[in-house]
């Protein structure tokens, strides 16, 4: 018997068990899927109470005329099957309401679709054919249409025939807009148009006053702040959007963030002097911490963009708390030392930390200090791997060397062209309408001495600089991503305060990652701790009540976990730096858990939930002092455990 056969014996005496299965509950819904069938079993014809036939992921190509004996069928899922046609007895099913097809298939007699009547839910998703059918004209009675992912360029104007829409899906298609007819499907709720090519919202899907939700992520929509498309909440998107498009009321944002990073001592405050107009000073202290300045810049055809330049200190400690500033929508400044070669100056995991927080923000890479040597990378396959990448200048000296001719400043101005030109052609938010009562905000919120806000004390300030309600959720992430301010709404503990002073932040975190008594303690923080530590930071106040706000911080950022039923919490970077050595049952299963990228260097515990039990049996082992550790410049964590 050949393969085939005996596969398609298999897949009858499942159907048959099945089959068997679905009698004895009554015989009103049968799951034939994913076993392999070719052929509807002849022994479904007698189960004349079906209202439900699933054969997704299946062979089967036609399906007999006997279909229309089942006169109680509501519901037929038959998509994943490969090259179908429709059979005409689909027609003659009075109480037909769902057909689920596509994923993939090749659709033939697409016709039969404008005879079912009674069809309310109809799936075409992932459908090969890639066309609208021309069928689906006048279908007024359907309430769900699912079009995802079949290539659709446009929709015909009879798309307004869909009157009794409820829910109609049309993502992963290449809609460049929508036809005047649209704004007929007074009926619709939901719309997903996710990952088309839209570049603004359509005037049709403006007028839809009763859609409750609209995805509209991966469309090219430079007037809406992601923040805002990633609520879905449909009206609150076409307010703030008719706002935006007021041209009396709003100018182009014209700001943008760039963020120097790297490796400590690479001249990195150097390079933002010397670009800001200021002299090299050869006993330029290290950036402790975080240091903001504004810089007005000409940018191409965006006109004068003023950049809020960010200083990151380069202290291997500081990492961890430098990605609670790397932020989407920004722009990145690499800066690389000439004289190190691509590992000494790990950039690759500083290329990572900026894709992990930084999304697409476009990359610069500069290489300083080239008057002690010309720096030597592996260019192109570098920028192959991190598309990011838009720009190198590989020839930047601050302080010059007379000796080989070079001036000081060598390359700046080289450095401010690609800058300018990267926000030119990359930052699309640059020109994004921003309302007048925003700019007051914003300014007073720049311009406010206290190091927090609560949620009601910003509430107030958008009241008193009148910026409306559905505004101001969206504006939060604006400001985070100028740098305004921090934001982070994912978090109940954490939305409640929104941080003007991004040291008030830093400040407390790196004294714990500085504090002897935690030291010795081998990281485990409790609440005692930290409230001793953050009276120790003279600088700033932190109210009773604020340690949980700081504990969150860490924990959102993985620089600590909790232990279970107890009143504390570890820090991985004071784990001693000596691993104990792991013991292992003879014949047990080890595991290793990777990661992509891991900032700070003394030690990265599992976080995910998954591997939470692995991380604590081997971060409490050797009682409290032992931890999983990575090796000093690994860019990527490894961690073991036996397996019980």
């Amino acid at each position: 018997m050949s393969n085939r056969a005996e596969d398609q014996n298999k897949a009858r005496a499942e159907a048959e068990e099945r089959i068997e299965a679905c009698l004895r509950k009554g015989g009103m819904t049968l799951n034939l899927s994913r076993i392999g069938l070719e052929a509807l079993p002849e022994r479904v014809r007698s189960l004349t109470n079906l209202e439900t036939l699933n054969i997704q992921r299946n062979q089967i190509p036609h399906l007999p005329d006997w279909l229309k004996e089942l006169r109680k069928l509501r519901r037929l899922d038959w998509y994943g099957n490969g090259t179908i046609t429709l059979p005409d007895c689909l027609a003659t099913l009075p109480s037909l309401e769902t057909l689920l097809l596509g994923k993939g298939d090749t659709l033939h007699n697409l016709a039969i679709l404008g005879k079912l009547r009674s069809l309310c839910w109809l799936g075409l998703g992932g459908m090969a054919n890639g066309e609208m059918p021309e069928s689906l004209r006048g279908a007024s009675q359907l309430q769900k249409l699912h079009l995802r992912r079949i290539g659709l360029n446009s929709l015909p104007d009879w798309a307004g025939d869909w009157t009794g829409l409820e829910i109609l899906t049309l993502n992963d298609n290449a809609l460049t807009t929508l036809p005047p007819t649209f704004s007929k499907l007074t009926n619709l709720r939901t719309l997903r148009l996710d990952s088309n090519c839209l570049t603004t919202l359509p005037p049709a899907l403006l007028a839809l006053d009763k859609l409750k939700t609209l995805t509209l992520e991966g469309n090219p929509l430079p007037d809406l702040p992601p923040e805002l498309v990633a609520s879905g909440d449909a009206q609150r998107i076409f307010a703030i959007y008719r706002r935006t498009r007021e041209p009396a009321e709003t100018r182009p944002l014209r700001e943008v963030k760039v963020l120097v990073v790297g490796q400590g001592e690479v001249g990195k405050t150097s390079l933002i002097r010397q670009l800001l107009g200021e002299k090299h000073d050869r006993g330029e202290r290290k950036t402790e911490g975080i240091v903001r300045r504004p810089l007005p810049m000409e940018c191409g055809s965006k006109g004068s963009v003023k950049l809020n330049v960010w200083d990151f200190g380069g202290q291997e400690i500081m990492h961890s708390t430098h990605q609670f500033f790397l932020t989407a929508r920004s722009v990145y400044v690499l800066v690389l030392d000439s004289r190190q070669d691509e590992r000494a100056s790990r950039v690759e995991y500083w290329l990572r930390l900026i894709e992990s927080f930084g999304g697409d923000s476009p990359v610069i890479v500069v290489c300083n200090k080239y008057d002690e040597q010309r720096m030597n990378l592996a260019w192109e396959t570098l920028r192959e791997k991190f598309p990011q990448i838009k720009a190198y200048v590989r020839e930047v000296s601050c302080q010059g060397n007379a000796a080989k001719g070079i001036k000081p400043g060598h390359g700046i101005e080289d450095m401010k062209a690609a800058i300018a030109d990267v926000i030119d052609k990359h930052v699309e938010q640059v020109d994004r309408p921003f309302r007048n009562e925003w700019f007051e905000l914003k300014d007073a919120l720049e311009g406010d001495g206290r190091d927090f806000l609560t949620y009601e004390q910003y509430e107030a300030l958008c009241v008193e600089k009148k910026v409306e309600g559905q505004d101001r959720a969206a504006l939060l992430g604006y400001l985070n991503d100028l740098g305004v301010m921090l934001y982070f709404g994912d978090s109940p503990l954490m939305k409640d305060k929104h941080v003007l002073k991004p040291d008030w932040v830093t400040a407390a975190i790196y004294r714990a990652l500085n504090d002897n008594e935690l030291g010795k303690k081998h990281g485990q923080l409790t609440r005692t701790d930290l409230r001793r530590i953050l009276a120790s930071v003279k600088e700033h106040k932190y109210p009773p009540g604020h340690e949980e706000f700081i504990v969150e911080m860490m924990k959102k950022f993985q620089l600590c976990f909790a232990f279970d039923n107890a009143d504390s919490v570890l820090m991985p970077d004071l784990l001693q730096k000596d691993a104990p050595a792991l013991w292992f049952e003879p014949g047990a299963l080890a595991f290793q858990y990777r990661y992509p990228v891991l900032p700070g260097e003394r030690g990265e515990p599992v976080h995910r939930e998954d591997a939470h039990a692995c991380a604590k049996e081997l971060l409490l082992a050797d009682g409290g002092g032992a931890g999983a550790r990575r090796e000093p410049g690994e860019d990527r964590g490894r961690l073991g455990r036996r397996a019980h």
